[in-house]
C-alpha cells in the first residue's frame, strides 16, 4: 500500500517494455560497454530508447539512466 500511495503521487507515466527488448540492451551493455547486467537493470535504457525512437523523447537529448544489478547466470547469458 505505501509504494502504490508514492506512485500515485509521483509518477506521470509508466513505460513498458519488451523481453526482446531487455536482450537487445542487455547485448548492447555486453558488447559496447564491457557491462553485465541484469534484465531488470536494463529497463531504464530499453524505456528510454522507447521514448526517442517514437519521438517522445529528442534523440540527441541529454538525459540520464540509472544502470543497476548484475545478477546474472552466466552460462544463460552467453547463450
Amino acid at each position: 500500500d505505501l509504494t502504490f500511495d508514492i506512485m500515485q503521487r509521483n509518477v506521470s507515466k509508466i513505460i513498458t517494455v519488451t523481453d526482446e527488448q531487455l536482450v537487445d540492451e542487455m547485448k548492447f551493455f555486453g558488447e559496447r560497454m564491457k557491462m553485465i547486467v541484469e534484465p531488470t537493470g536494463c529497463l531504464g535504457l530499453a524505456g528510454l530508447r522507447k521514448l526517442v525512437s517514437s519521438g517522445e523523447i529528442e534523440k540527441g537529448a541529454n538525459c540520464g539512466v540509472i544502470i543497476s544489478g548484475g545478477n546474472v547466470d552466466l552460462e544463460r547469458y552467453c547463450k
